[in-house]
């Protein structure tokens, strides 16, 4: 279980808000700011934070990743596009009708977005403040070199319920 690792939190990209208003509703003394360059998505996340009570503690940005954001937190936490160019034709009917391709795509490689949060996130993060990164199930091993490469420090990666590889987790440097 991810342990509480102070007051500030964003969920860059938030999209529905699914994993930072869980977290809001997990430690009541968080304030979180959900990020998403879609004001669509800001708007489903706002309605599911009246619903889950948690609003009085949420800050909604529209923003391309870090443009419009200000302060530093303690964690900031991230499910953003990985889907490679390639593996597009792969995709369910149902994935490619229903999810905005916004939220979907991250260039050739899968990793683009990767490479533009770990090049920024050090800066909104206060000293030993933690990221954490979904993942695509075969992305761990680069998504944690683009972290180590960026000076990160304790970068770990955690499986899910069907022990594939889902987060890579690490912290700033102190």
């Amino acid at each position: 279980a991810l342990q509480k690792p102070g007051k500030y939190v964003l969920d860059l990209g938030t999209g529905s808000g699914a994993i930072g208003l869980t977290l809001a509703s997990e430690w009541p003394d968080a304030q979180l700011v959900a990020s998403d360059l879609s004001k669509t998505a800001l708007d489903v996340a706002r309605q599911n934070a009246i619903k889950l009570g948690v609003i009085q503690r949420c800050q909604f940005v529209n923003s391309d990743w870090f443009h419009s954001l200000e302060g530093q937190f303690d964690l900031i936490v991230s499910n953003p596009p990985y889907i490679s160019e390639g593996e597009m034709a792969l995709l369910s009917r149902e994935v490619k009708n229903h999810d905005p391709s916004l939220a979907l795509f991250a260039g050739p490689d899968g990793l683009s977005a990767y490479r533009t949060i770990s090049a920024q996130a050090k800066n909104y993060l206060v000293a030993g403040g933690r990221l954490l990164l979904e993942i695509g199930h075969r992305q761990a091993s680069a998504v944690s070199q683009i972290l180590q490469e960026q000076g990160y420090i304790d970068i770990a990666v955690h499986q899910d319920l069907d022990r594939k590889d889902r987060v890579v987790s690490c912290r700033s440097p102190t």
